[in-house]
């Protein structure tokens, strides 16, 4: 009986099959290692209004006064949104009396090659003079967070002035 070493072609014929194998294996271990972890998808349970309303501790109309981004030492990203609050609809009726912070992770700082962000899918952007309602609810932490994220927000739109 010959020995496997001996005879060159049967090493030769079983060659390829252990180079494809361990090529396989190789990308297999290595390419979690060099794609990107960031999440790029979010997938949120559509709410009805009913829904929105009965889960949320706070529903007020209000326009957008200013935008702030924070950065943390550590890289995380919130923007600050102060709101003017023009009408309670649910909640503490107070709140008109006073601007109103509502924080959110994510946002994005610098220009060109300073250019940083932390983007959440299905969080909401705003714009500094947006007009619209806001859902909201109350986290552990006391912080006001949008009511099934982007879906607690709807924007107000004045055409020829009406209201849409």
């Amino acid at each position: 009986m010959k020995n496997l070493y001996e005879d060159s072609s049967i090493l030769m014929a079983y060659l390829p099959r252990f180079n494809t194998f361990f090529l396989a294996l190789l990308l297999m271990l290595v390419t979690p290692l060099m794609t990107n972890h960031e999440g790029e998808a979010t997938t949120l349970r559509a709410l009805t209004l009913g829904q929105l309303s009965r889960l949320s501790g706070l529903i007020v109309q209000g326009s957008i006064t200013s935008k702030t981004i924070l950065e943390e030492t550590s890289g995380s990203m919130w923007t600050q949104y102060m709101i003017h609050i023009d009408e309670v609809w649910k909640g503490d009726q107070r709140l008109t009396r006073a601007p109103f912070k509502l924080v959110l992770r994510g946002g994005e700082l610098g220009d060109g090659i300073t250019h940083r962000g932390q983007v959440i899918h299905a969080q909401v952007n705003l714009k500094e003079g947006e007009h619209g309602v806001f859902f909201l609810e109350l986290t552990p932490t006391g912080q006001w967070v949008f009511t099934g994220m982007s879906q607690g927000w709807f924007k107000i739109i004045e055409q020829n002035q009406e209201l849409w």
